[in-house]
């Protein structure tokens, strides 16, 4: 038997995609023959309305800022800046250009750009009657979404923890699935809210942890980044094993499992 493989790209992926759906949902209806027909289908039809698309976190101001209008009602936009002059509010434009059309995958936009405007701020995208929400353009952009994301770490953290959000969790793991000995792998970081502890995620942790510290070198940070590191650390020194080799997850047997699973439905459900 002879197995054939077609390399597919992500365009051709949805193109095809698109086909088959409009295809579905067609069951049911008549189609129109004629070129009459579909005029005066297209007509009835209402168009989209217009939609703005830009980065919810904002710019910084030496980057590429890019924002997408779908449906777009002008060609010409304007980018107007948030001004507080004693209480009274202002904004006047900064920013100006025209609209360029694209090819997407979804099918085609149009872009524009205000790249050279470096001003730290707050700032509009108008385009038509319709405009983008507030967008900031600020040096230290990341700092906010960076504490955010580590402090899902502390949050994670299993065992004897004073952060961890279900602490403290097991404090006896583990038992090998192999042979009934007791090994200590207490610690570590729950990989989705779960039981498992992965250890294919431990490392990129680790390293993310790590370039945060060495790179942005946060002011917030009065050695959290550092307990998260060595909490981590500790972790993955437990599951490298006398041979040399790493094991691969700590996770609950597929019965303790789902004994499990099934009495967090019964307690939501008596809830």
């Amino acid at each position: 038997m002879n197995i054939q493989t077609t390399t597919l790209s992500r365009r051709r992926f949805l193109q095809h995609t698109a086909v088959v759906a409009g295809a579905l949902a067609t069951v049911g209806r008549r189609v129109p023959a004629t070129a009459a027909e579909i005029a005066t289908q297209a007509s009835a039809t209402p168009s989209e309305p217009p939609r703005l698309l830009v980065n919810h976190v904002g710019f910084l101001p030496h980057g590429a800022k890019y924002f997408v209008v779908e449906n777009p009602p002008a060609e010409e936009y304007t980018v107007a800046r948030f001004v507080n002059r004693n209480g009274r509010v202002e904004f006047p434009t900064a920013w100006q250009g025209r609209l360029t059309r694209m090819d997407a995958d979804l099918g085609p936009a149009w872009f524009g750009q205000f790249t050279d405007l470096r001003e730290e701020g707050l700032y509009l995208v108008r385009c038509g009657d319709v405009q983008s929400r507030m967008i900031q353009v600020y040096r230290r952009l990341y700092d906010y979404p960076l504490r955010m994301l580590f402090n899902y770490f502390p949050s994670q953290r299993c065992g004897d923890s004073t952060t961890g959000y279900n602490a403290p969790c097991p404090l006896d793991d583990a038992r090998r699935v192999d042979t009934p000995e007791h090994l200590d792998v207490t610690g570590g970081w729950h990989q989705s809210c779960d039981c498992r502890k992965w250890m294919l995620g431990t490392p990129y942790g680790l390293l993310g942890l790590t370039q945060l510290a060495r790179t942005n070198r946060p002011r917030w940070d009065r050695g959290q980044i550092d307990g998260e590191l060595r909490w981590g650390n500790r972790y993955f020194l437990k599951m490298i094993r006398p041979d040399g080799g790493v094991s691969h997850e700590y996770d609950l047997p597929p019965t303790a499992l789902l004994m499990w699973v099934l009495g967090e439905m019964s307690s939501h459900h008596e809830a």
